[in-house]
């Protein structure tokens, strides 16, 4: 891969783990030269490399190194820049940056969340978008087989190719793997306003709020272009559905809508999920009682929800959700208030994403 120009960016408080060797990890896989270091303004392709004291990003965690690195492939006469994201919706405003620099790859270091923040303004470019997966649940990464360990997942950049993957959208707000309504989303937020991370911290609030959440009572609207499956093992197990729109009412704990598989940790809501089918699954959790909730977790890790009487999975190009009230939403794991009627969109084949060969 001709990495002419590559932006890797690093979000210091996703996931757990330490992330002050990343920078030294990153320039390893590269063949580097010091590049010039007369003074320039700050920005994309514009910035000198320099020494910084060690910088605090909250949650008594610090990222040691310089918040900006630049280097040169004396190889491939080609550069790379390291940034280091210092807040909600920074990554972003890098990604955007990018585009207008003549960026050829935006490599994410983080979880979903800050896949999410730039391959949103990936959408539709020639753009392509890196994964390093360092995030607690790296659902997209792994959809993807992208390597979770740092240095094969550097080293990736030197031997893949690139997937088009489709992008979807909730009122016009991306998301690329999954997002929902209802615990999910609850428990996102719960998440997003705690202090400790990871898997643990994550499963935690999920243990403790299962059953205190109330279900909610939803009207789902899906449009299909053709004949979709439709599976429900309280109603008898699979059946097809003709295409064209479908109107129902349903009591659930969670509608999750997934273009990929997984949620992450190898959560699996839609085993058969497929991020390049211009199609979304939308999953529906119905209320159940505690004495399956055993059930329902070895369901979910050992990719068997579809058999779970309590589960129902509908296949569709376009969904419109009614909710009783306003409440949050989760866009790849990140929450976002949004109001009672949610609209579902894909744009197929959108996004392009380096992926193993």
């Amino acid at each position: 891969m001709n990495k002419s120009k590559i932006i890797f960016v690093i979000n210091p408080l996703s996931g757990t783990k330490s992330k002050k060797n990343i920078p030294q990890l990153i320039e390893g896989a590269f063949k580097t030269t010091p590049s010039p270091s007369e003074p320039e303004k700050r920005g994309i392709g514009e910035t000198e490399r320099r020494k910084a004291k060690p910088r605090s990003f909250g949650r008594g965690r610090q990222f040691t190194g310089s918040p900006v690195h630049r280097f040169t492939d004396s190889s491939r006469n080609s550069g790379a820049e390291i940034l280091v994201t210092e807040k909600p919706g920074h990554a972003t405003t890098i990604a955007k940056e990018a585009k207008n620099n003549g960026v050829n790859i935006v490599v994410a270091v983080g979880g979903d969340g800050t896949v999410n923040e730039i391959a949103k303004e990936l959408v539709n470019t020639d753009i392509k978008l890196g994964i390093i997966p360092k995030g607690s649940g790296n659902g997209l990464a792994r959809e993807l087989k992208i390597p979770l360990k740092i240095n094969k997942a550097v080293s990736l950049l030197d031997n893949c190719r690139v997937s088009l993957i489709d992008s979807c959208t909730i009122n016009g707000n991306p998301f690329f793997n999954t997002a929902g309504t209802g615990l999910d989303a609850y428990v996102a937020r719960l998440y997003a306003e705690g202090k400790k991370r990871g898997f643990k911290a994550y499963f935690d609030i999920v243990l403790s709020e299962f059953f205190k959440y109330k279900p909610q009572n939803y009207e789902i609207e899906i449009d299909s272009p053709c004949e979709i499956p439709h599976l429900d093992y309280s109603g008898g197990g699979s059946k097809v559905i003709p295409k064209g729109k479908k109107y129902f009412k349903r009591k659930a704990i969670l509608i999750s809508l997934a273009n990929g598989k997984q949620y992450g940790n190898n959560i699996y809501l839609s085993p058969e999920a497929d991020i390049k089918d211009g199609l979304v699954d939308v999953c529906i959790l119905k209320p159940f009682p505690k004495s399956r909730i055993v059930e329902f977790v070895y369901r979910i890790f050992s990719h068997t929800i579809y058999n779970f009487k309590y589960f129902e999975m509908f296949r569709a190009k376009g969904v419109t959700i009614k909710r009783e009230q306003p409440d949050t939403v989760h866009l790849d794991g990140e929450p976002v208030e949004m109001g009672k009627e949610l609209v579902v969109s894909i744009v197929p084949k959108s996004l392009k994403v380096l992926v193993p060969v």
